[in-house]
């Protein structure tokens, strides 16, 4: 009889020291800043909820995924961890499906609102000795578990099922509803998940939802949860069955209950007795949080902006066309040339920051995310002229409720309108201003970042959310783009420093390099390319503090060490120009009539690019990547290639404007 006794532990006495048998998974814990006890209460919680389907499918593989992109330069990672909190989670059913219900909820409601959601939940559905956990640890949990998940994308697949159901009320020659997109209260998701776990885990149960207010997003809860235990009826006309019939999801205006009023019905139906009705209230949904944002849905990158207009034209009782789309790109194009940039960034408006080809890149980006192509030759007032006649083949202007002196009038644009808070109750205004939003974020969004980075030396150098970073492709190799353009890379994952995840690195500041005063060269010397002007050394260190990361970087030149900032001489390198190619060697030294003070032509170093008194500079860092991106200033660059010395102070000299110009050789 001892051999069938199992080996068990008394934890009723475990002390302090006794808790370095579980050194390692308190330290996974810990790392994300995650209670066990929250991490156990959520699984117990999932229990609940036996999930399917293909999203359900992908769960294990994402929790537990470690993927990264190394910054060898500057010792991080961008990316996941091996083995953190989440990939705990893809051991248990019950874990998994957790998962699965955070990303839901994440996408749905603000960190606040999704805590309560899991408290009232687990109060409900789970014994007071399981409810131990607070609202905040339930929320770090669920932050935790829907990040990783993220790259399934709810927006995409909301977008996705919308569409079908509009297509669905064209075939009835039926008006799509304005209403199902409403969002439910914290009390009615309550009770929506309560009657779906008791129909999922009772065989003679089944949960019976109608009606169209907030339908969308119970919808997309139910095909991402449970697609094969759920039957989707518009109008009684089946668009989606699975293997087991436990939810009934009847997308259709009841004779019996007056859904105009904002009421939902949901029943709990069993073969021995069927409860009364379950009335869910639903919210009237705030203003959005910016110009056509639509709630705080994630998409994958592939399609957003399209389906995130989507999302914004089912909410009006709209369909976004694919003219509405290419409209949208034909205008990208003349606005990214309209739209000037730094003063020190010279070129055509935005199309200068894109590299050689400009309108390729634009095309590339627009199929990416429009899912349309623009077409070229367009000047901006036709463009706009165009865009403004598809919007209103879509969105009437019987939608505007606005006061009659103040109507909607598309001559004024997106951005003015905007700021009248009258207006943001204006089906027509909300959907007007969603179009805009998607080119503003598009153009003058980037104007925006680069002002920011330029004036504001604290400014981040990497972002990240939960779910993704994005950092200057600069900061692989610490060099120029050879193709001169601004290029951002956007990675899957967070920033990675010590095992410990973190949302921003940002550059200490540091001061202004100082004015070279003198050449490297002597009078008598000979001037050619060459790299005396180069660091011996570079520093990158990293230390964490409460917000972040604080890169610090510092370089040693001729005995000396000079810290930089790293951030301002990434934006600074946005603003480079390549010098016009010559026949002549690179190697021919600069003319000796060109090397008397009174021409201004002054060979410096990376510890002081720049040349007092308006003179040219001639940065000496041949062959040296690194510290050719090092001496990039705020001023206009010229980097030498393909093109001798003598050339490069020649077309120096040639510009018009009164900033001091440095050539990097």
């Amino acid at each position: 009889m001892a051999q069938s006794l199992a080996r068990q532990i008394d934890v009723g006495n475990l002390t302090i020291q006794g808790l370095s048998q579980f050194s390692s998974m308190l330290a996974t814990l810990s790392a994300d800043n995650v209670v066990p006890t929250a991490m156990v209460q959520m699984e117990n919680l999932g229990n609940l909820f036996p999930i399917n389907g293909d999203y359900a499918a992908k769960v294990p593989d994402l929790l537990q995924r470690c993927p990264s992109v190394r910054l060898d330069r500057l010792g991080l990672a961008v990316g996941w961890r091996r083995g953190d909190a989440a990939s705990l989670m893809a051991t248990s059913a019950g874990g998994q499906a957790v998962s699965l219900l955070s990303f839901c909820l994440c996408n749905l409601y603000t960190p606040q609102n999704v805590g309560s959601v899991l408290m009232e939940l687990s109060q409900k559905c789970l014994s007071k000795d399981f409810t131990i956990s607070s609202i905040a640890q339930l929320v770090d949990v669920a932050k935790l578990l829907s990040c990783k998940l993220e790259a399934l994308g709810f927006g995409n697949m909301l977008a996705s099922q919308l569409v079908r159901i509009h297509n669905a009320y064209e075939l009835l020659s039926k008006e799509f509803p304005a209403n199902f997109l409403e969002t439910l209260t914290i009390e009615s998701m309550v009770d929506l998940f309560h009657a779906l776990s008791r129909a999922l885990l009772e065989e003679t149960s089944l949960v019976r939802i109608s009606g169209t207010r907030g339908m969308g997003h119970i919808l997309a809860i139910i095909l991402v949860m449970f697609p094969q235990d759920a039957v989707v009826t518009v109008d009684n006309i089946v668009i989606h069955e699975g293997l087991r019939r436990s939810i009934l999801l009847e997308i259709a205006k009841s004779d019996s209950v007056d859904t105009s009023d904002g009421l939902l019905n949901i029943h709990l139906e069993s073969v021995l007795d069927t409860s009364g009705p379950l009335i869910l209230q639903m919210i009237q949904r705030e203003p959005f949080p910016y110009a056509g944002g639509v709630q705080i849905y994630c998409f994958q990158w592939s399609g957003w902006i399209a389906q995130h207009l989507e999302l914004t034209f089912f909410d009006a009782g709209l369909k976004c066309t694919q003219k509405i789309l290419e409209a949208c790109c034909d205008l990208l194009v003349p606005l990214a040339s309209a739209i000037p940039t730094h003063n020190d960034m010279a070129g055509d408006g935005l199309t200068s920051l894109l590299g050689p080809q400009p309108f390729q890149r634009i095309r590339e980006v627009c199929l990416l995310v429009f899912r349309a192509s623009p077409s070229p030759g367009k000047n901006l007032v036709t463009a706009y002229s165009e865009f403004i006649t598809a919007f209103r083949e879509v969105v009437p202007t019987t939608l505007c409720s606005c006061r009659q002196n103040n109507r909607c009038d598309l001559s004024k644009g997106w951005i003015e309108t905007n700021r009248i808070v009258s207006k943001q109750s204006c089906l027509h205004h909300r959907t007007w201003t969603a179009v805009g939003g998607a080119l503003t974020y598009g153009t003058d969004g980037l104007r925006r970042l680069v002002m920011r980075l330029c004036h504001g030396s604290d400014a981040s150098l990497i972002n990240g959310s939960l779910s993704s970073t994005v950092y200057p492709s600069t900061l692989r190799e610490l060099q120029i783009d050879p193709d001169l353009r601004v290029s951002y890379e956007l990675a899957e994952g967070r920033l990675v420093f010590n095992g410990r995840y973190h949302a921003h690195l940002r550059s200490i500041s540091s001061p202004t390099r100082p004015l070279a005063r003198r050449s490297l060269a002597s009078r008598t010397d000979e001037i050619t390319p060459s790299s005396f002007g180069e660091h011996s050394h570079i520093f990158l260190t990293v230390k964490e503090c409460l917000d972040g990361l604080e890169l610090r970087t510092m370089i040693r030149y001729s005995g000396s060490n000079m810290q930089l900032n790293l951030t301002t001489i990434t934006t600074n390198s946005f603003g480079v120009h390549l010098t016009l190619p010559c026949d002549h060697s690179p190697s021919t030294p600069l003319f000796q009539n060109l090397e008397k003070d009174e021409i201004g032509v002054v060979t410096t170093s990376v510890a002081a690019p720049l040349a007092s008194a308006g003179r040219i500079a001639i940065v000496q860092t041949k062959g040296n990547p690194t510290a050719q991106f090092l001496a990039c200033e705020p001023t206009r660059v010229l980097w030498m290639k393909e093109c001798c010395l003598n050339c490069a102070v020649r077309q120096a000299k040639e510009d018009e404007k009164e900033t001091t110009t440095v050539v990097v050789a």
